[in-house]
């Protein structure tokens, strides 16, 4: 019994010693059960939206307000034609509003009249979501106008629904900017990260900061081979998208292909970084599920739409490089946006990597390991 006793207090004092494994499953609970408890929602929120309406119309301005009341749509923009629309969706609005020449006196003399939803349906989840709220609001609308001023219910005006850049709302639209994004980091970040661990384990990595290798000639030639793997599967899922699943490529293929690879070596730098702060290949894993994985699945708009999210969440989600790729890579691959609208996602991807390059090279520097 005091043998069990000693050999179980050697164990507890080991598990203390290690404040960093035990820092992370201690974390890793509290962050699963917050991540699940805000993310996981059928309700859509905040949505982005844009109206055209030829005139100024009283009628056409109760069905907007129906909308931004609601709480489930804001942030109208007015359009000045309707040639605006794609442009306004690819700059992130979720929905366009479109009303008819002269529709409130059609409306009044109970003439043919219709009211249109223009939907961006890359996120095949958040539109069928976006559809259902607006049914029921102008519905609702049309019920109340109808019993007021003497129609049939179906009388006041119809409503027509244009699906772009997704017209038959397949799914792997949705899923293929995650699962490239996902299957990047597991290759770049994750491999990279246990690789420098397994280095440190083996003492083999002081021994190469003693050598004339400079420190980043030393990041460099740990990436590079990562870097082509990564390249490969990416060119691998790219090409099974197109050809397997019939995803056109809409955008600028070069654009396309530079966003893909600063995204890998931001992926790498990230790797780096985790791998130079882990003691052990076991702690390099739990922090990359815990800052890779994650992440990725729940705070990146890979699953789960980021405006439904509280607002410490959606703030939070920045700090992640998932979700700047995927909201670019669904602009240039599936909307066909070019430079102008993801500029912003790409400089920030730069800034990123940038900033893990810094430090890790500044780590190694100090051989703090």
């Amino acid at each position: 019994m005091k043998m069990l006793r000693a050999f179980v207090l050697k164990e507890t004092r080991h598990i203390l010693r290690d404040v960093r494994t035990l820092a992370i499953t201690i974390l890793m609970p509290v962050v699963l059960v917050i991540l699940f408890g805000y993310v996981i929602t059928n309700e859509i929120k905040n949505v982005q939206m844009a109206v055209y309406m030829p005139q100024v119309d009283q009628q056409a301005r109760l069905i907007v307000d129906r909308f931004t009341s609601s709480g489930y749509f804001d942030e109208v923009e007015l359009l000045d034609s309707n040639q605006d629309i794609p442009t306004t969706l690819q700059r992130g609005k979720k929905l366009a509003l479109v009303f008819p020449d002269q529709f409130g006196q059609k409306l009044r003399n109970g003439q043919p009249v219709s009211v249109q939803l223009v939907l961006d349906a890359s996120d095949m989840n958040t539109s069928q979501a976006i559809i259902g709220y607006a049914e029921t609001i102008l519905n609702e609308y049309k019920a109340e106008y109808a019993q007021k001023n003497g129609f049939s219910v179906n009388q006041p005006f119809d409503l027509q629904i244009q699906m772009l850049y997704n017209p038959s709302l397949k799914s792997v639209y949705m899923f293929l900017p995650g699962v490239l994004a996902l299957i990047m980091l597991i290759v770049s970040a994750m491999m990279t990260a246990i690789s420098i661990a397994r280095e440190k384990e083996l003492n083999t990595l002081r021994l190469l900061l003693v050598s004339p290798l400079k420190p980043i000639v030393i990041i460099i030639g740990k990436v590079i081979p990562y870097m082509v793997l990564s390249v490969l599967n990416t060119l691998l899922i790219i090409g099974l998208s197109t050809l397997v699943f019939k995803i056109p490529i809409e955008g600028n293929i070069f654009l396309l292909s530079f966003l893909c690879l600063l995204f890998i070596c931001t992926a790498l730098a990230f790797g780096i970084l985790i791998g130079l702060n882990s003691q052990s290949q076991q702690v390099a894993i739990m922090i990359s599920i815990l800052s890779l994985f994650l992440p990725t699945l729940m705070l990146s708009g890979f699953v789960f739409p980021i405006e439904n999210m509280p607002v410490f969440l959606q703030w939070f989600s920045n700090i992640f490089p998932a979700k700047w790729f995927i909201i670019a890579l669904r602009s240039i691959l599936i909307r066909g946006a070019g430079i102008l609208f993801v500029w912003q996602e790409l400089l920030i991807l730069f800034i990123m990597m940038v900033v893990f390059i810094g430090v890790s090279v500044k780590r190694l520097k100090s051989g703090i390991l």
